[in-house]
This record gives C-alpha cells, sequence and structure tokens, in this order.
C-alpha cells in the first residue's frame, strides 16, 4: 500500500519541524527552505510573488489616501508662526480627533483647491461656501458656519448703494479670486470685477483707493482689519450681497459612508455643547450667530 503524496509530505514536514526546533539559528534557516521544498514551493518566486501583492496593496493604500485641502480665509482658517489656526481649523480638527483621522490639512491658494476638489479622488475642501450651484458638485458635510457677505467701502467714501445693479457702475469691484461671490456676481452680469488673491490684499487696496468698493464676508472684515492693527470703523458696510453657509465638501467619489460618518461627528459636537464652545471663542465679539440647532445648547 503505497502513501500518498500529501501524506508523504506532511511526514516530511513534521520530521522537519521537529529538526527545527533542536537547531540553532543557521540550521533553522536551512530547514525553512528545505519545509518550502517539501511543499514544492519555489522560494524565489513565493518572495517575488510576496513582493507584488506589497506593492499592490501599498498603491491602493496610496490612491485611497484623503487629502484636505483649504485656504486662508481668515478667522476660519489662517496661518499663525507656521501653524494652522482659526475657526474652521479647530472644528475639523476635533472631527478628525473622533473619527480617528489624522490626514493633515493643506493650505492652498483657493481656485487651486477648489479646482482639485472636484477633479482628484478621495478630496476634501474645507470652507467653501454651499450655494445650488455648488451642490450637485460635491458631497457635503455641515453647516458649519453661517456668513454674510457684504459690499465695504472706507469710513469717508460717499458711496450709498440700494440695489446691486446700482454696483454695476463702478469701475471696479474688489473680490477675491475664484471665490463663489466671483462666480455669483460674474453670472449676474457683473463685468467689473478685479479678482484678488487674499482679503489682506483687498484691505490694501481699498485703504489705498486703489478701488471703490470690495466684496467681502463679514467676518473675514473684522478679522482681516483686526489683523491690520486697525479697527472695524475704518470701513463700512454698505450693501448686503447674500447668506450663504459655509460647509466641508468631499469630492464626489467619496463614499456614502464616509460622508456620515463626519456628518455624524459634527452633529454630536453641536449636542454636547463642544460646538459652541469653539465657536464663542472665535466670535464672542462678533455679530455673527451660531447656528439654530447650538441655541440653547450647554457648553
Amino acid at each position: 500500500m503505497h502513501s500518498s503524496p500529501k501524506l508523504y509530505q506532511r511526514i516530511q514536514v513534521g520530521e522537519l519541524v521537529k529538526r527545527f526546533m533542536e537547531g540553532d539559528d543557521r540550521r533553522q534557516v536551512s530547514l525553512i527552505a528545505e519545509c518550502l521544498s517539501a511543499f514544492h514551493i519555489n522560494l524565489n518566486r513565493l518572495v517575488s510573488r510576496c513582493a507584488l501583492i506589497l506593492i499592490l496593496v501599498t498603491n491602493f493604500a496610496a490612491a485611497d489616501e484623503m487629502q484636505i485641502l483649504t485656504t486662508e480665509i481668515p478667522p476660519q482658517i489662517f496661518l499663525k508662526d507656521g501653524k494652522l489656526s482659526g475657526f474652521c481649523v479647530e472644528i475639523v480638527e476635533e472631527m478628525q480627533r473622533r473619527l480617528g483621522d489624522m490626514t493633515p490639512m493643506q493650505i492652498l491658494p483657493w481656485a487651486r483647491a477648489y479646482s482639485l476638489a472636484q477633479t482628484q479622488k478621495n478630496t476634501v475642501l474645507v470652507c467653501p461656501k454651499r450655494s445650488p450651484e455648488r451642490e450637485s458638485l460635491f458631497k457635503w458635510v455641515g453647516p458649519l458656519l453661517t456668513t454674510d457677505t457684504d459690499l465695504f467701502v472706507k469710513k469717508d467714501s460717499p458711496i450709498s448703494i440700494r440695489s446691486l445693479d446700482e454696483v454695476k457702475r463702478f469701475e471696479m469691484i474688489l473680490v477675491m479670486r475664484g471665490s463663489y461671490t466671483y462666480g455669483y456676481l460674474a453670472a449676474h452680469g457683473f463685468h467689473n470685477l478685479y479678482p484678488v488673491n487674499d482679503p489682506p490684499g483687498m484691505l490694501r487696496m481699498l485703504l489705498a483707493n486703489r478701488a471703490p468698493v470690495a466684496a467681502l464676508e463679514r467676518l473675514q472684515m473684522e478679522a482681516v482689519v483686526a489683523q491690520a492693527g486697525a479697527s472695524l470703523d475704518i470701513v463700512k458696510n454698505v450693501f448686503h450681497i447674500q447668506t450663504l453657509t459655509s460647509d466641508i465638501a468631499f469630492s464626489k467619489d467619496t463614499s456614502e459612508n464616509t460622508r456620515k460618518h463626519w456628518q455624524a461627528a459634527l452633529d454630536a459636537m453641536k449636542r454636547d455643547g463642544s460646538y459652541l464652545r469653539i465657536y464663542k471663542k472665535w466670535f464672542a465679539n462678533s455679530a455673527s450667530r451660531p447656528p439654530r440647532e447650538c441655541v440653547g445648547v450647554a457648553e
């Protein structure tokens, strides 16, 4: 009666294991090779296949990595001593802590960040305006903040505005490059828009009389004026353009499960008072109001 090949392999491997337990390190390495040979496994081929699997897994993980992009929009997001700071930064970092996510936020010019969020997979954009025109472009989590966009002029300016159409007669309107406000005004027939890269640059141009009016979020203007070491009364608000929320936008390929987890983290912060605590830290002296769902919540 002949033993089957598989039975022979088991007996051979069993003997090798026994010798392995009794041998020294050098002998054990040799026995491992013999054991693989007993199963007709080519060691070089095995190593090659394992390496290929490792490469594939690494590439898959890299392709699945999330990137979180944003731009400087003080006081929501700005760099201070080389580190990210601001209301939206603290909210998102607390959400990440609860979710166990350690993806760093990257600062980019707004137009570039917005473009990448629409064209690259697994990309998150922090604090864009959520509007009907943008609704289908992303998967949304929010709201983080309600913001008012207004038209500002210098304090001593005689300009008075009763309707948005009146603004079309001005030679130039300062607007943040690539912003929702820029697109909104352009879509409404404004051909006198002058794009500027950041709010501080807009304030400098306005105070230097390089343009008569600037379109900015009310909260931005408060923060920018404070950064310049001045008070808000160096400018005045002459017309309200719109009110929108600032949210978190996920690229459309993001799984719905991921979006729901981030939304749940934000909702939990609003319920347990941590959102309100951060809100009051940044906007205690502001005319801004917290979201309705936070009113009455204890910190």
